[in-house]
């Protein structure tokens, strides 16, 4: 006896993972709810889309993100040579 995960969507009972078993092969079934707590129902769902393909999760950044101060030099930066509009004006001017 095997026990499985299955969701019922439109009065179709659909497996959550593939099955071994052949196309019209009749089976008995029992009905019993599935007690989920909400994280885990989150993270099944999230397995379930990652697993088809269909959502990508990306492994956490080892980058540090950047400092309000490195952002404020930064923009210093850029506009010492005033404003930014006036460069790209000029650029379209050499063309």
């Amino acid at each position: 006896m095997e026990q499985i995960a299955v969701v019922y969507e439109r009065g179709v009972l659909r497996p959550l993972r593939p099955l071994t078993i052949p196309n019209h092969t009749r089976l008995n079934i029992q009905i019993l709810p599935q007690k989920i707590r909400p994280d885990s129902n989150r993270q099944q769902v999230l397995q379930t889309l990652t697993d088809a393909g269909l959502l990508y999760i990306a492994p956490p950044s080892t980058e540090q993100p950047v400092s309000d101060d490195d952002l404020r030099a930064a923009a210093i930066a850029i506009g010492a040579d005033g404003p930014l509009s006036a460069d790209i004006i000029a650029e379209r001017d050499e063309r």
